[in-house]
C-alpha cells in the first residue's frame, strides 16, 4: 500500500510577487489553493495559516485568480490590526457578494431549486424580523445560523465581532438573500458589475434553440474540472430535443411564456417510464405522446417536470448573459410543487433488514473469479462501515487503500465535491472480515474487477445499482424510501448516536465543514483522529459472518 504521508508545505513569503511567480499557490489532488502563513501577532485570531480554494484544477486559471485571493487575505490581516466595527463600505460589499453567491447557488441547482423558493423566501423574511431566532436556527442558504455566518465573515475580513456588527451584517446578508430569491422568481439577473450593460438584440436575430443549446453545452464541458457528467448532459440534450419538437427550431427570442407553459403541459402527458422504451430517444414528441401516454397517476413527476423547466430556464439565462436575448425568462416561475423533503429522503435500514441483506453472503478474500456476487457483500459492508457512497466504493482502485502511521484507510479522490475528497480509515469490522487480505489479493487496478462499467458515464457501480432493488426485494426488504444509499444513512445515524461532533463527522462522510474549521484548519484532523470517529460506529445485533 502506498505511503499516504504528505510532505510539509513550503513556507510562504511575506509579500505577493505577482507576474510569473506565484509563491502562495498550492496544488493538492488536482485542485489549486493559495496558502499564507499568518503573522505572529495575529495567530491568536487566525491560527497559523489561512487557505483559500480557487475553485479550479487548471493551473493557468489558478494563477489568474491567485492575486485577488491573496490580496483579500492580506487585507484582512491589515484590517484586523486596525480593529473597529464593520464599516458601511464593507457592509455594502458583503451584501453584494451574498446576493451574487445566493443567486448563483440557486441558479446552478437547475434540477429542483425553484420548487423551494417560496419556502426559502418565507424563512429569510422570518429570520430578518427575528435575529434572536436567526442566532440558532439554521439558514438553509448558508448551512448554519445567519449570525454564526456573520461572525465568520467578520473574522475573515478582520473587523471586530461586536453585537452591533454581527446584527448589521446579519441583516445585510438576509436582505441580500431575499433580493436574490426575488430576482430568480421574476427571472431577472443581478445588476452587471462595473456598470456594464447587456447589448440589446434585434427581434429574431438570436440563434436558434438547437444552436444555442450546442454552444451552451460545449461551454459547460470545456473545463474538465467543472464539466457535467455524461448522464446530466444527456438529460439536458433530451430536454432540448423535446422542446424543439414542440415549438420548432426557432430563434430563442421568438419563444414566449405561453410556449414554455404549453411545452411543460405537453410532456406532463408522457408515461413516467417512456424513456425506457427502445428507441425513445429518437422518437418525436408527438409520437411519444401517442405511444406512451400517461395513465392515472403514471405521468412524469413534478420533480422531473421541474428538471426540464430548469434546464431550459438555465439555457435562457445563459443566453441573456451572452446578449442573445433580453427581457423576462419565459421559463421563470413555472416550477411545480414537489413532495416535501421529509417525504422523499432515504431512510436507514433497520438491523433486522441489514441481517437479511447480509444473510448467506460470503466475504471471499481470494475469489478465483471476480463477479457481481463476490463484490456485492464487500461494497455493502464498506458503505455501512465507512459511510461512502455506492459510486465511491465501486470506483475504488487497489492503490486507493493506503497506509499512514500504521493505519489503513481509503483515499477517496473520485468524489462529487471538494469536501468529498477525503481519507476514511478502514473499520476494524472490515479488517476482521479479511478485507486487507482481499486488497492484497486484488493488487493494483479496480478493487472490484467483477463490476463492469456501464451507463452513460461508464461507472463501475452501474450494474450493482441497477440490480440492488431486486436483490433487496428477494431478501424481503421492501419498505418505501430505502435504497443502497440507506447504508450511508445508517453510518451517519451511528455517528449521531455515538455523539460524534458535526465537524469530525463531516470529514469522514465528505460533507462541507464549517467556515472556521475549513479556513483555519484546512487539513482537518489527522488519520488517527479520523480512525477514532470511524471506530465509534457500532451496530448492535448486526450479524455479518
Amino acid at each position: 500500500m502506498p505511503d499516504g504521508t504528505q510532505r510539509p508545505a513550503k513556507k510562504s513569503r511575506r509579500e505577493y510577487k505577482g507576474s510569473g511567480h506565484v509563491p502562495y499557490l498550492r496544488e493538492r489532488r488536482d485542485r489549486y489553493y493559495v496558502q499564507i502563513a499568518v503573522p505572529k501577532d495575529l495567530r491568536g485570531r487566525f491560527g497559523w495559516t489561512v487557505e483559500t480554494y480557487l475553485g479550479t484544477g487548471d493551473r493557468t486559471t489558478a494563477k489568474a485568480k491567485a492575486p485577488a485571493a491573496v490580496a483579500e487575505i492580506l487585507a484582512s490581516f491589515e484590517r484586523a490590526r486596525e480593529g473597529g466595527p464593520i464599516r458601511s463600505g464593507e457592509l455594502k460589499s458583503q451584501a453584494e457578494s451574498e446576493l451574487r453567491r445566493t443567486y448563483a447557488a440557486l441558479a446552478a441547482d437547475f434540477l429542483d431549486a425553484h420548487g423551494r423558493l417560496p419556502d426559502l423566501s418565507l424563512e429569510v423574511a422570518e429570520d430578518a424580523s427575528d435575529l434572536i431566532g436567526a442566532s440558532w436556527q439554521t439558514n438553509r442558504l448558508l448551512g448554519k445560523p445567519t449570525t454564526e455566518y456573520a461572525e465568520e465573515v467578520l473574522d475573515r475580513i478582520g473587523a471586530d465581532k461586536s453585537e452591533a456588527s454581527i446584527a448589521a451584517l446579519s441583516q445585510a446578508v438576509l436582505k441580500a438573500q431575499a433580493a436574490a430569491i426575488a430576482m430568480l422568481q421574476r427571472g431577472i439577473e443581478p445588476p452587471p458589475l462595473n456598470g456594464q450593460r447587456i447589448r440589446r438584440t434585434r427581434k429574431g436575430s438570436a440563434p436558434k434553440v438547437s444552436e444555442a443549446a450546442d454552444t451552451f453545452l460545449a461551454e459547460r464541458q470545456r473545463d474538465k474540472t467543472a464539466r457535467l457528467t455524461a448522464q446530466t448532459a444527456n438529460q439536458m440534450r433530451a430536454t432540448y430535443r423535446l422542446f424543439v419538437d414542440h415549438v420548432g427550431n426557432v430563434p430563442l427570442d421568438s419563444i414566449s411564456r405561453e410556449d414554455a407553459a404549453s411545452f411543460l403541459d405537453a410532456i406532463a402527458g408522457l408515461h413516467r417510464h417512456y424513456g425506457r422504451r427502445p428507441g425513445a430517444a429518437k422518437i418525436p414528441l408527438k409520437e411519444l405522446l401517442e405511444k406512451y401516454p400517461a395513465g392515472d397517476g403514471d405521468g412524469l413527476s413534478n420533480k422531473t417536470l421541474n428538471r426540464h423547466q430548469s434546464t431550459l430556464k438555465t439555457l435562457f439565462r445563459w443566453a441573456r448573459k451572452r446578449g442573445m436575448v433580453e427581457g423576462e425568462n419565459p421559463f421563470a416561475d413555472l416550477a411545480r410543487t414537489k413532495a416535501r423533503q421529509s417525504e422523499v429522503t432515504w431512510l436507514p435500514f433497520s438491523v433486522a433488514e441489514l441481517n437479511r441483506l447480509f444473510k448467506g453472503e460470503s466475504f471471499e478474500v481470494r475469489p478465483s473469479n471476480h463477479s457481481l456476487a463476490t463484490a456485492r457483500p464487500w461494497v455493502m459492508a464498506i458503505s455501512l462501515f465507512a459511510g461512502m457512497r455506492q459510486g465511491e466504493v465501486c470506483g475504488l482502485e487497489g492503490e486507493d487503500v493506503r497506509r499512514q502511521d500504521g493505519i489503513c484507510y481509503f483515499d477517496v479522490t473520485a468524489a462529487k465535491s471538494e469536501a468529498g475528497v477525503r481519507r476514511v480509515p478502514i473499520h476494524s469490522e472490515l479488517i476482521g472480515l479479511g478485507f486487507l487480505k482481499y486488497v492484497k489479493h486484488v493488487g493494483s487496478g479496480p478493487l472490484f474487477p467483477g463490476l463492469t462499467p456501464g451507463g452513460p458515464d461508464k461507472k463501475r457501480g452501474h450494474t450493482l445499482a441497477k440490480r440492488f432493488p431486486a436483490y433487496r426485494r428477494d431478501r424481503k426488504v421492501e419498505r418505501e424510501r430505502i435504497a443502497f444509499h440507506s447504508f450511508r444513512k445508517n453510518f451517519v445515524l451511528a455517528l449521531e448516536l455515538a455523539k460524534v461532533d458535526r465537524d469530525r463527522a463531516a470529514q469522514i462522510v465528505g460533507h462541507e465543514r464549517g467556515f472556521t474549521f475549513r479556513v483555519y484548519n484546512p487539513e482537518g484532523i489527522d488519520v488517527a483522529g479520523l480512525r477514532e470517529v470511524v471506530e465509534a460506529v457500532n451496530y448492535k445485533g448486526l450479524t455479518l459472518r
